[in-house]
């Protein structure tokens, strides 16, 4: 456990995975203290209200943890009395996060480069091992740092992406540097029951685990292959695979099957908001549909943007091959100003050969909200201008349709049998990925 030596507590982290930083290109980029601060107060906060029984407004009233504030009087201010310092210990090494399929050492999972060749506009991953120093005179408040600080970086990312495991820092003493053992694993899911009440943490055990004190070279491959696996556990969940094989989104499948209602692309079909493209292997498998459609992938995040290719052509191996050219896009925004972007739920961490996965409940604002999705079809050729293609509004599903809340961690639990189960079999490239097991929680 870390402790303050008086009024100083330093704790040196490693990093697990890349964290995608807006200022890569610039010497000493690392986790930032305005990022991080913020972040664990509100861990701290959650923590004390929880001990007290009390929401924040009257945990800042309380004379047993109003001192611990920096403005107990003020409503805009939330952050609590210490000072935290971050520096940078070590290389910070940068890694290609471009989709650039000529290259080998990339992280495909991340898109923002594509189309970017000027190297000032490209965004680099950064492996960085900072250094945390934390200044608090006030006794007690040093205890709640001492006791939640390890669990707070157990299960919290930083920088962009950071819910598909980017910017995923431990403290070093925690890591042995070799691959995790039960007990840890355990600890870590304790860290996640805390946070998620009546949740799973499940978790991917990779092999071969180079290691802390292996080249930087394999280590980076290590984190690529488990950036992809997890490209491709979540996308096949919202998205579906269309790719060396068929598999229907599962946020689709669960509607249809478990809240019997139709989904949104159903519907930007039926109103000719997305394109309807003819794959004969594909066209009559998995149909089903309903008249009450709704915004489901929006229990799963929400983007600005979807985008989709138009028809299909035959490769070079004889097979149909999805084109891209002309792209519709279809625009997504929200009628409420409260809403713009949601990641998504479900979060994942990686730490040393482990890759955990959990889910959050969704956030109460969505139920029942409504959006505008609007589409165009674009030609990479400039020169021809854009056309609109339709609109219309559809809402997420409110409580009344769910007889409650939209369950995630059913849906997680149903996805994860899937995932191991039946979808290998349509897959067949994923069955070198490592299965999902439950980790139980140490006692």
């Amino acid at each position: 456990m870390a402790e303050f030596e008086r009024f100083k507590l330093v704790l040196p982290l490693e990093a697990q995975m890349p964290m995608i930083h807006f200022q890569s290109t610039q010497c000493g980029a690392t986790l930032r203290a305005s990022e991080v601060k913020p972040k664990l107060d509100r861990f701290l906060i959650g923590k004390m209200m929880k001990e007290a029984g009390k929401d924040l407004s009257g945990l800042k009233k309380d004379g047993n943890y109003k001192g611990l504030f920096l403005d107990a009087g003020s409503e805009g201010n939330d952050g609590l009395d210490y000072k935290l310092q971050i520096t940078e210990r070590d290389v910070v090494r940068e890694v290609d996060l471009s989709k650039n399929e000529d290259k080998k050492e990339n992280y495909t999972m991340f898109y923002a480069n594509m189309g970017k060749h000027d190297p000032a506009e490209l965004v680099y991953g950064v492996f960085s091992s900072p250094l945390i120093t934390i200044i608090c005179f006030k006794e007690k408040l040093r205890h709640y740092i001492e006791e939640n600080i390890e669990k707070f970086f157990l299960v919290t990312n930083f920088g962009t992406m950071q819910n598909k495991g980017f910017g995923s820092f431990v403290p070093a003493a925690w890591c042995t540097g070799e691959a995790l053992d039960e007990t840890k694993m355990a600890e870590v899911a304790a860290a996640y029951q805390e946070l998620i009440p009546g949740g799973v943490c499940y978790a991917m055990e990779f092999r071969n685990y180079p290691g802390r004190t292996a080249p930087f070279a394999e280590k980076n491959r290590f984190c690529k292959e488990m950036s992809e696996t997890i490209k491709n556990f979540y996308s096949i969940m919202k998205s579906g695979q269309n790719m060396r094989g068929y598999v229907r989104s599962y946020i689709y499948t669960y509607g249809h099957d478990v809240l019997k209602l139709g989904n949104e692309k159903a519907w930007m079909k039926k109103n000719r908001i997305a394109p309807i493209v003819s794959q004969p292997q594909n066209e009559k498998k998995h149909e089903y549909g309903s008249e009450k459609y709704r915004y489901l992938r929006a229990f799963l995040g929400i983007g600005e943007q979807i985008e989709y290719g138009t028809g299909y052509k035959i490769g070079t191996n004889g097979k149909e091959v999805l084109t891209k050219e002309p792209m519709i896009k279809v625009s997504i925004k929200c009628k409420s100003a409260k809403i713009e972007r949601l990641a998504s739920p479900v979060y994942f961490k990686v730490i040393g050969n482990v890759v955990f996965i959990v889910a959050f409940d969704v956030p109460e604002e969505l139920y029942g909200a409504e959006f505008m999705f609007a589409s165009e079809k674009k030609w990479k050729n400039k020169k021809i201008p854009a056309v609109a293609i339709g609109s219309g509004t559809i809402t997420v599903p409110d409580k009344a349709e769910l007889n409650g809340t939209f369950d995630i961690q059913d849906f997680l639990k149903r996805y994860v049998e899937f995932y191991n189960g039946e979808m290998r079999n349509e897959l067949t490239f994923l069955n070198r990925a490592p299965k999902v097991k439950v980790v139980k929680p140490n006692a």
